[in-house]
């Protein structure tokens, strides 16, 4: 059987405020559904880092004997 619950058991907790130097944001430009091109920026703590892989079509990369 259901019961009532009090409002204030619905509250939503009070959290620490999270500091907006430690969020990491990821951003996806592009690419992601095609294979071997794709464009990624990542943020952290005042830091942004660039990841752009591409892979030529019909590049063969040699491998090591």
């Amino acid at each position: 059987m259901a019961t009532k619950r009090k409002l204030a058991a619905m509250a939503p907790a009070d959290d620490e405020p999270v500091d907006p130097s430690d969020e990491l944001m990821f951003l996806c430009l592009g690419g992601g559904n095609e294979v071997g091109r794709s464009c990624h920026i990542i943020q952290y703590k005042g830091k942004t880092v660039m990841v752009h892989l591409e892979e030529p079509q019909g590049y063969v990369v040699p491998l090591a004997d």
